[in-house]
């Protein structure tokens, strides 16, 4: 387990991205893993797979992830440039191999374009560009449309499009997957994780009103470890935004139950590392606004703690790791340690110029 300084000095310091292990495996929603194989091909359907001699198969949605051994020479060196610290680097080396793929099918890797075009979208998400998120998911629903990660592409570019501020047409594209879904006779997993999409992109909900509507689809979702935490992680959410602007006595109780909800998720061991990074940073605002409250340095410390688990660990997910950089910056000027402070604030401007959480970070 990291110390506190030891996360402090991390979130300060140089980036080193995440990448799956080498290895080929399948992870399933539900934990379980299927080791020792070799993937054949991913399509909407089904993973398949060998093991031996012997040909087998998992239905496509209930896969959470599948971790590859060996790739073609261009995927490689793309990801071995997300270990290096190269997102450019590692975008570049995939976008070439993707078109170049679209332009002359040429891969004896049934499973590599698919992949590759997905990988693409998600080095978008981590660099925080959400017109190339967009871009690169209209490639891949257009091209790969019978691959695994169609779905995902379409929920890629329905929050890319939400956080650019058209949650009109982030809506259109979730009832474009649930559209997919039904045609293509999907697992009810994609249905649920649209519906969650339409609830949070819903501008007339809001408070108790949105979290009857997610705690409903988490009871639905129940079978899907993976969407009941997001939706749980949305109706903590909500807790928070209720609070803010509350006067003490209403804001506490809220606070309080969201708290409790983050633990739960991060504790209940089913959640996906998107949702784990929100759980984290969730947790952090729900500790920092209860010690602004009370004046409790204690909890300020332990809200700060949260945000620097999501800057060292979830670095992936730059929604909440800028975020977190403003709060953690914070949090440094609540504490009244003016150095890292300083430090944080650097890193924030640094690698989200263009968030508004770097907009923000200039009031302060």
């Amino acid at each position: 387990m990291r110390t506190a300084s030891s996360l402090v000095a991390a979130a300060l310091g140089t980036v080193v991205l995440s990448i799956p292990a080498a290895a080929d495996k399948i992870v399933k929603t539900d934990g379980k893993t299927i080791d020792e194989i070799t993937i054949v091909e991913e399509t909407l359907a089904q993973v398949i797979y060998k093991r031996g001699n012997s040909q087998q198969s998992v239905p496509s949605g209930d896969v959470l992830s599948v971790h590859f051994d060996k790739k073609p020479r261009l995927v490689d060196e793309a990801d071995q440039a997300l270990v290096d610290g190269d997102p450019v680097g590692a975008l570049f080396d995939f976008n070439q191999y993707v078109d170049g793929q679209i332009k002359k099918p040429t891969e004896r890797k049934k499973w590599a374009p698919g992949y590759s075009a997905y990988r693409a979208i998600q080095i978008a998400q981590l660099l925080d560009d959400l017109g190339a998120v967009i871009k690169n998911s209209d490639r891949m629903i257009t091209n790969f449309t019978d691959s695994r990660y169609l779905p995902m592409a379409y929920l890629a570019k329905a929050s890319a499009q939400f956080r650019s501020g058209k949650p009109g047409a982030a809506q259109g594209i979730y009832k474009n997957l649930e559209a997919l879904v039904e045609s293509k006779s999907l697992s009810k997993r994609w249905a649920l994780e649209a519906q969650l999409g339409l609830i949070l992109t819903d501008s007339t909900t809001k408070g108790s009103d949105k979290r009857d509507k997610l705690a409903q689809l988490a009871s639905d979702a129940a079978q899907f470890p993976t969407v009941k935490n997001r939706a749980r992680l949305a109706e903590g959410e909500t807790y928070v935004a209720e609070a803010e602007g509350a006067s003490e006595g209403k804001a506490m109780p809220l606070l309080a139950e969201a708290e409790k909800i983050f633990r739960g998720i991060l504790t209940g061991h089913k959640a996906d590392d998107e949702t784990l990074a929100g759980a984290y940073a969730g947790l952090g605002d729900a500790l920092i606004q209860q010690g602004i409250r009370k004046k409790d340095n204690d909890l300020i410390r332990k809200g700060l703690m949260s945000y620097l688990r999501v800057i060292v660990n979830y670095k992936d997910h730059s929604q909440y790791v800028s975020k977190s950089m403003f709060w953690s910056m914070r949090a440094f000027k609540f504490l009244e340690d003016n150095e890292r402070y300083r430090e944080m604030k650097f890193k924030l401007k640094q690698r989200y110029p263009d968030s508004n959480w770097a907009s923000m970070a200039e009031n302060y």
